[in-house]
């Protein structure tokens, strides 16, 4: 069982788990997430993560109960403002690292936003990441990928 440390990326998954109610991951997603703030673990975000988060809740098709714009930008800002949450970016050492990844992982679709996902953690030295579905990440090197459900809540 992992145990949380340091700094640790989140999944937009994780993310949007943690405000859908009717979501069977909610209660476990929202524990998790408070034990590390509780534990001062740097949970890490990306723009992209943010992006991804808006575009499913807003979304009646993909939401249950779809977040209007406003509410969904006010969350977003909590999440940049309150300090629990780390926020880091593309940089130079990101496009590199992602095209590697690329050529050792061969996405194809969507899975490439995962790819750069990943790119944007490493290259910011984050080096593991709680996910809910952990076969998005397999064979990314320097990236450790970790089910929600394997950190003890």
């Amino acid at each position: 069982m992992s145990k949380a440390r340091g700094r640790v990326g989140v999944d937009t998954n994780v993310l949007v788990y943690a405000v859908n109610e009717s979501s069977v991951f909610n209660s476990g997603t929202r524990k998790l997430l408070k034990k590390l703030i509780r534990e001062k673990t740097q949970i890490i975000i990306t723009w992209q993560n943010l992006t991804e988060f808006y575009a499913i809740v807003t979304d009646k098709k993909r939401f249950p109960r779809p977040m209007s714009p406003l509410e969904t930008a006010k969350y977003i800002g909590s999440c940049l403002d309150g300090g629990e949450y780390g926020l880091v970016l593309p940089n130079v050492q990101t496009g590199s690292g992602f095209l590697r990844m690329i050529k050792r992982v061969k996405p194809v679709g969507q899975r490439i936003y995962d790819v750069f996902l990943a790119a944007t953690l490493v290259s910011n030295g984050v080096e593991r990441l709680i996910t809910g579905n952990k076969k998005d990440f397999a064979g990314i090197a320097g990236l450790e990928a970790v089910g929600m459900d394997e950190f003890k809540v």
